[in-house]
Protein backbone atom coordinates (compact mmCIF):
# COMPACT_ATOMS: atom_id res chain seq x y z
CA UNK A 1 0.00 0.00 0.00
CA UNK A 2 1.18 3.49 -0.61
CA UNK A 3 0.24 6.52 1.32
CA UNK A 4 0.57 10.27 -0.09
CA UNK A 5 0.10 13.67 2.06
CA UNK A 6 -0.90 16.63 -0.30
CA UNK A 7 -0.92 20.11 1.61
CA UNK A 8 -2.05 23.01 0.02
CA UNK A 9 -2.23 26.54 1.37
CA UNK A 10 -5.33 28.71 1.09
CA UNK A 11 -4.52 32.58 0.13
CA UNK A 12 -6.22 34.87 3.47
CA UNK A 13 -8.59 37.70 2.41
CA UNK A 14 -8.42 39.75 5.36
CA UNK A 15 -10.47 43.05 5.69
CA UNK A 16 -10.74 44.98 8.91
CA UNK A 17 -12.45 48.00 9.64
CA UNK A 18 -11.42 50.23 12.94
CA UNK A 19 -13.83 52.01 15.29
CA UNK A 20 -12.70 54.33 18.35
CA UNK A 21 -12.56 50.64 20.78
CA UNK A 22 -12.95 48.37 18.16
CA UNK A 23 -11.43 46.34 16.03
CA UNK A 24 -14.04 44.91 13.56
CA UNK A 25 -12.57 42.00 10.94
CA UNK A 26 -12.67 39.15 8.93
CA UNK A 27 -10.41 37.15 7.34
CA UNK A 28 -11.40 33.70 4.92
CA UNK A 29 -9.95 31.38 2.31
CA UNK A 30 -9.96 32.25 -1.03
CA UNK A 31 -8.58 30.00 -3.79
CA UNK A 32 -5.26 31.28 -5.59
CA UNK A 33 -3.00 28.98 -7.99
CA UNK A 34 -1.27 27.09 -5.23
CA UNK A 35 -4.97 25.67 -4.68
CA UNK A 36 -6.34 25.12 -8.17
CA UNK A 37 -2.71 23.57 -8.82
CA UNK A 38 -3.29 20.95 -5.69
CA UNK A 39 -7.04 19.89 -7.08
CA UNK A 40 -5.21 19.40 -10.48
CA UNK A 41 -3.27 16.82 -8.61
CA UNK A 42 -5.60 15.39 -6.72
CA UNK A 43 -7.73 14.58 -9.63
CA UNK A 44 -5.01 13.04 -11.10
CA UNK A 45 -3.30 10.72 -8.21
CA UNK A 46 -7.47 9.58 -8.28
CA UNK A 47 -7.41 8.71 -12.12
CA UNK A 48 -4.77 6.91 -10.88
CA UNK A 49 -6.33 4.91 -8.91
CA UNK A 50 -5.92 6.29 -5.47
CA UNK A 51 -8.60 7.26 -2.70
CA UNK A 52 -8.99 9.66 -0.26
CA UNK A 53 -9.10 8.22 2.63
CA UNK A 54 -9.04 11.54 5.37
CA UNK A 55 -8.60 15.69 5.13
CA UNK A 56 -7.58 17.65 7.80
CA UNK A 57 -8.14 21.60 7.60
CA UNK A 58 -5.26 23.54 9.09
CA UNK A 59 -6.15 26.28 11.42
CA UNK A 60 -4.23 29.59 11.97
CA UNK A 61 -4.23 33.02 14.10
CA UNK A 62 -3.81 36.08 13.82
CA UNK A 63 -3.69 39.40 16.28
CA UNK A 64 -4.43 42.55 14.93
CA UNK A 65 -4.15 45.58 17.55
CA UNK A 66 -5.44 48.94 16.20
CA UNK A 67 -3.94 52.64 17.65
CA UNK A 68 -6.12 52.80 20.77
CA UNK A 69 -4.87 49.35 21.89
CA UNK A 70 -8.23 47.48 21.15
CA UNK A 71 -7.61 44.45 19.40
CA UNK A 72 -9.27 41.54 17.18
CA UNK A 73 -8.10 38.23 17.16
CA UNK A 74 -8.77 35.98 14.29
CA UNK A 75 -8.73 31.55 13.74
CA UNK A 76 -9.17 30.90 10.12
CA UNK A 77 -8.73 27.93 7.79
CA UNK A 78 -4.98 28.53 5.81
CA UNK A 79 -5.12 25.15 4.16
CA UNK A 80 -6.06 21.40 3.99
CA UNK A 81 -4.35 18.27 3.93
CA UNK A 82 -5.37 15.53 2.24
CA UNK A 83 -4.29 12.06 2.88
CA UNK A 84 -4.90 9.68 0.18
CA UNK A 85 -3.46 5.58 -0.39
CA UNK A 86 -3.53 3.27 -3.24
Amino acid sequence: MEFRRIWFEYKRNITTEETDNTVVSDCRPIDDDKALSADKEIQQLLSDGWIIVGLCPVIGSLNIINGQGANSYMTYTTGIEVFMTR
